[in-house]
C-alpha cells in the first residue's frame, strides 16, 4: 500500500496578551483560507497538488508568497519569474519593495568535502 501524501501547516503566536482567535474563511482556488488579526494566510494543504503559501499583513502593507499561482498587490497583479521561488512585496512610503528568491543549499554542503 503506497504512503499517502499530506501536509500540514502550523501557525505559532508569540505575543504578550490575549491570544488571537485564528478564523477559517471560505475556501477560494481550492486553498485553505484563515484569517489571525490583520493577518490573511492562505495555504494549499492537499499533498497531491504543488505547495502553495500567500500570507498577506494589513497592517505591515507586505506580501509573501510560495508558488507558482499570481497573486494580487495594492491592485496589481505578479507572478513568480523563478520555478519554486518566495516572492515578498511590501510597500516602503510609496515605494514597493520586491524581492524574489529560490533556495540554495548552504556553502557547508557544497564545499565540504569531509
Amino acid at each position: 500500500m503506497p504512503a499517502q501524501k499530506f501536509r500540514f501547516f502550523t501557525i505559532i503566536q508569540v505575543k504578550d496578551g490575549k491570544t488571537e482567535v485564528i478564523k477559517t474563511l471560505s475556501a477560494k482556488s481550492g486553498l485553505t483560507h484563515l484569517q489571525l488579526g490583520d493577518w490573511d494566510i492562505q495555504v494549499q494543504l492537499d499533498g497531491n497538488k504543488k505547495a502553495v503559501l500567500q500570507v498577506f499583513g494589513k497592517l505591515a502593507n507586505a506580501l509573501f508568497n510560495y508558488g507558482d499561482l499570481p497573486v494580487s498587490f495594492n491592485g496589481q497583479a505578479y507572478k513568480p519569474q523563478l520555478t519554486g521561488s518566495s516572492t515578498l512585496l511590501e510597500m516602503k512610503g510609496t515605494k514597493l519593495d520586491k524581492q524574489e528568491v529560490v533556495d540554495k543549499l548552504p556553502d557547508v554542503v557544497l564545499y565540504d568535502k569531509e
